[in-house]
């Protein structure tokens, strides 16, 4: 007998692993909801902090008279 014969007793080959199949196992399952979470608490974090720059300064002025403003309209 050959090599390339397959023998009697041996199996089939099996199809392409399901596509989920490494989160069969509750442990998987926890790790993978752990690592999902966290992304979103980085993210969240992230564009939080990212937004907190955009708030406007605000820049008080000295009131003035308007008599007192210069014309910008002419040239001069």
């Amino acid at each position: 007998m050959s090599t390339s014969e397959p023998s009697a007793n041996a199996l089939p080959p099996l199809g392409p692993e399901p596509r989920f199949a490494r989160l069969r196992t509750e442990r998987a399952r926890l790790g993978f909801a752990a690592a999902l979470l966290g992304a979103f608490v980085v993210g969240g974090g992230a564009t939080a902090r990212a937004l907190q720059g955009l708030r406007p300064a605000l820049v008080m002025l000295t009131p003035s008279p308007i008599a007192s403003m210069h014309d910008w309209s002419r040239s001069p």
